[in-house]
């Protein structure tokens, strides 16, 4: 009786055990694929290059395709990016954000050099900063553990300041030597005064006010003097080498001698500038010109003796200093 119950607890601990063994069998399976032996999609991951418009800004989806595909042509046979690059389209402008640098730079017009302009800026961002070697004292003390070394990074603010181009709105002033070209003309010396502002970095339109002054003693005593006020408007094209413009307004005048003369004449004229850098905002201009006055006074002695006449045809010599600035 006690040899025939030993098999059956053996077989009856089996029995309770099987169900456990097959459960931790199947647990130990790899999991079956769906299917079509696909594996399940994965999540959609952000690119490395992100181009998105600022909040108001109206822009065609195909500048942000080109400035996107500009950047990935420069990174093109580089190490993939570390860091985020977001790029955000501004109106006139565009935020450049590598990792934790960022710049801001103007745009007049998006054409390929503008975008050409954003990736080099990224690249720029990019660079891995200077490390700054560890100096060690010399001796028998050096303590041979590792130090932090301070790396030297690149402030946004101090980069956006570098790249940020001059305003479109600028102030000048300027002196002048003329003269007429008719014999009885006199010398003239001239200042003036305006605004310009600058459209495309090429097309420069401003408004002036000048005056003009002569002093001419005659042998016979008399003292003749010539004042003249012009305010011009001057509309120009420009590059890096050369400004060639005209100048158009009226010019209220005024010659005293023995009686006085109060006239108002149109007044015209070209000229051709060369841009000559100073410092900073400023630079200057050489210009060379002439001006046509509508009308002009001669004073007389006699029929035929002119002794005086104020110019129609004044050619002159300018020196300008302009300065930029934004508004």
């Amino acid at each position: 009786m006690a040899k025939s119950s030993i098999p059956n607890i053996v077989l009856g601990s089996v029995l309770a055990c099987l169900p456990a063994m097959i459960s931790v069998a199947r647990a130990a399976e790899p999991e079956a694929a769906p299917f079509g032996g696909s594996p399940p999609p994965a999540a959609p991951q952000r690119g490395p290059v992100t181009v998105d418009q600022a909040p108001g800004v109206d822009l065609p989806p195909q500048i942000a395709a080109d400035v996107r595909a500009a950047i990935e042509d420069a990174l093109a046979g580089r190490a993939p990016p570390e860091v985020p690059i977001d790029i955000t389209l501004e109106a006139g402008g565009v935020v450049i954000r590598v990792g934790s640098l960022w710049r801001r730079i103007a745009i007049a017009r998006w054409d390929y050099p503008a975008m050409r302009t954003v990736a080099v800026n990224v690249l720029d961002l990019l660079q891995p900063a200077p490390d700054m070697p560890e100096i060690a004292p010399d001796g028998p003390g050096t303590d041979p553990t590792p130090r932090l070394v301070a790396r030297a990074t690149t402030n946004g603010r101090a980069a956006e300041d570098a790249t940020e181009p001059a305003g479109p709105w600028s102030l000048h002033a300027g002196v002048a030597g003329g003269r007429g070209v008719q014999d009885p003309d006199p010398w003239l010396v001239s200042v003036t005064a305006g605004a310009t502002w600058t459209h495309h970095d090429w097309l420069r339109i401003g408004v002036e006010a000048g005056w003009d002054h002569s002093i001419v003693r005659h042998k016979d005593g008399v003292t003749v003097n010539y004042d003249a006020t012009p305010l011009r408007l001057v509309v120009a094209a420009q590059n890096s080498k050369v400004v060639a413009g005209v100048r158009a307004g009226v010019a209220p005048y005024r010659v005293t001698g023995e009686q006085a003369f109060r006239v108002v004449t149109p007044v015209v004229g070209p000229f051709l500038a060369a841009p000559v850098p100073i410092a900073g905002r400023f630079r200057g201009l050489l210009v060379a010109g002439f001006d046509y006055f509508g009308r002009r006074t001669e004073l007389t002695r006699g029929p035929f003796d002119t002794v005086y006449s104020t110019p129609q045809v004044a050619p002159y010599i300018s020196v300008v200093v302009e300065a930029d600035f934004r508004p």
